[in-house]
């Protein structure tokens, strides 16, 4: 997995889409997507991380850390394309 910038791109934000559209919550702008309208200031500032792992050249997953204290991360956003969830 790599960090990425500090914006969501046209693919962090289809698997944004794609990976809640079956699970009941709205993927609109709102509320629950402040963070990943601002991942600079949500995820990568102190010391956070905005993480993306892919497969081949599909994004599977991606997730937001937010650091709590020196030894604890807040999970803040886990997302994994549809085509990999439920996989062992």
């Amino acid at each position: 997995m790599t960090a990425i910038t500090p914006r969501p791109s046209i693919s962090t934000n289809l698997l944004n889409k794609l990976a809640v559209e079956n699970t009941g919550p709205s993927v609109d702008d709102g509320p629950s997507n402040d963070d990943f309208a601002d991942i600079d200031n949500a995820h990568l500032a102190d010391n956070g991380e905005f993480l993306v792992g892919t497969i081949g050249n599909q994004i599977a997953i991606m997730g937001g850390l937010k650091r709590e204290s020196k030894s604890s991360v807040e999970l803040m956003r886990m997302r994994v394309h549809t085509d990999h969830q439920h996989k062992v």
